[in-house]
């Protein structure tokens, strides 16, 4: 019925033709030319190939073979594009897959397919000949490699100046929260220097393939220099920070539970700036702009969540023992948090605001021991358990081996930096005190 419908077609668009040709031309007949033409042009032109693209994901050599005959390819030839691709790639690896099915014959066939490895390897398989494929390309390998930058403090924020150096902006928080125990970022100082060591993998393009992961942070204020080097102990699934001697960064508690933050009131007496009174003040407020995330200062379970008068949007923590974090003037809380839920060190569960009685966003923090108020800022934290015996051989061989590494890895330049800061401007100095 489609091949009748088509020459109907094309004799209606001949007539038409010939309906506009002069009689009497070349030839002797009417019309010649533009048959001759007509049938040139339908010659000439054949109707392109159409192709359906179908992608998926593939673990390993059979499970590409299945999906490609759940495709309704034939075994025998899907094996054999199976194996092709894997002895292209040199290796059994989990792959995203692309494949060009030609339906022209009734049954589908592969015209074409790419595969592509996680590290960036991809080949390219095209028919040729009822029973084989060619292989088209195999391009950008990725390489896994090191790279560092340094920089001073300059007085405007952290992340700025950090960015400024040349660090991943996505790597800031993260280095920000390895010294989250030792230093104060509400109160670091002009002048003080920094330097982070970071693992990429990118093919030879420059394309990053996964994010980039911080390895050794380093930080001077006040002539204390503090190195860590982030480490997987044997039985756990999570980077931690150690020093050079295998002891650990973490504390029972967070110093500053808030990114980016300063310090707008700090613990004991004051005039309340809304009561106009003298009153005092249970905790440290810290000064950041609306949105700002707040972080779990330890491991813990949630005892509150909830509005609370004065206290704005508040979240209490119980962390053991006694001891006890509070959070208040919430804008927002986290997706998840709920009242007997666990919280570990670090983890978001806030964010910046001016809820409740507040002359600005910020965040008030509180920790009580044994239900007594204890000034954040000089509270004793209990140091974590160093690692010992097998692990310590097992980290101290790793950091040796990491640090010879370092040395020959590239210098990152500010014009690497991953992004402009030149309209960044110090944000917090625009916060009314809280």
């Amino acid at each position: 019925m489609l091949w009748l419908g088509g020459g109907v077609a094309a004799v209606l668009a001949v007539g038409a033709i010939a309906m506009f040709v002069p009689w009497g031309g070349p030839g002797g007949k009417p019309g010649a030319k533009a048959h001759e033409a007509a049938a040139a042009a339908k010659a000439a032109a054949p109707a392109a190939p159409k192709f359906e693209t179908m992608i998926f994901q593939a673990a390993d050599m059979a499970q590409l073979s299945a999906n490609l005959e759940g495709l309704g390819i034939p075994s025998s030839d899907a094996t054999r594009a199976a194996r092709e691709v894997i002895a292209a790639l040199g290796t059994i690896e989990p792959m995203m897959v692309s494949v060009e099915l030609d339906r022209a014959g009734g049954n589908p066939a592969i015209h074409a397919l790419n595969a592509e490895l996680g590290n960036g390897a991809t080949v390219r398989l095209v028919r040729a000949g009822p029973e084989g494929f060619k292989r088209e390309s195999v391009v950008e390998t990725a390489q896994t490699r090191f790279r560092e930058a340094s920089g001073v403090y300059d007085d405007c924020t952290f992340y700025a100046s950090a960015v400024d150096a040349g660090i991943p902006n996505g790597l800031v928080s993260d280095f920000t929260q390895a010294f989250a125990f030792d230093v104060d970022w509400a109160q670091i100082r002009v002048g003080d220097k920094f330097r982070a060591v970071w693992e990429e993998t990118v093919t030879a393009s420059g394309r990053e393939v996964e994010p980039p992961k911080l390895v050794s942070v380093e930080f001077e204020t006040g002539g204390v220099r503090r190195v860590f080097f982030a480490y997987v102990p044997s039985n756990e699934s999570v980077p931690r920070w150690f020093d050079e001697k295998g002891q650990g960064n973490a504390r029972s508690l967070m110093r500053t539970p808030v990114d980016g933050a300063r310090i707008t009131s700090k613990f004991g007496p004051r005039f309340h700036p809304i009561y106009k009174t003298p009153k005092n003040h249970n905790g440290v407020d810290f000064a950041a702009p609306t949105g700002t995330p707040i972080y779990a200062a330890g491991k813990g379970t949630v005892l509150f969540r909830a509005m609370a008068g004065g206290a704005g949007n508040l979240i209490k923590i119980d962390h053991g023992d006694g001891l006890e974090t509070r959070y208040m003037h919430l804008n927002a809380f986290a997706d998840g948090l709920a009242v007997g839920g666990a919280v570990s060190q670090g983890q978001l569960i806030g964010y910046v605001g001016t809820t409740g009685g507040s002359t600005g966003p910020h965040l008030h923090f509180e920790i009580r021991v044994a239900g007594d108020y204890v000034d954040p800022l000089s509270f004793e934290n209990t140091v974590s358990e160093a690692l010992a015996a097998d692990e310590l051989r097992m980290y101290l061989a790793q950091r040796k081996a990491t640090i010879a590494e370092i040395a020959q890895s590239p210098k990152v330049t500010r014009a690497a930096a991953a992004v402009d800061t030149s309209s960044v401007r110090c944000l917090t100095d625009d916060l009314p005190p809280s």
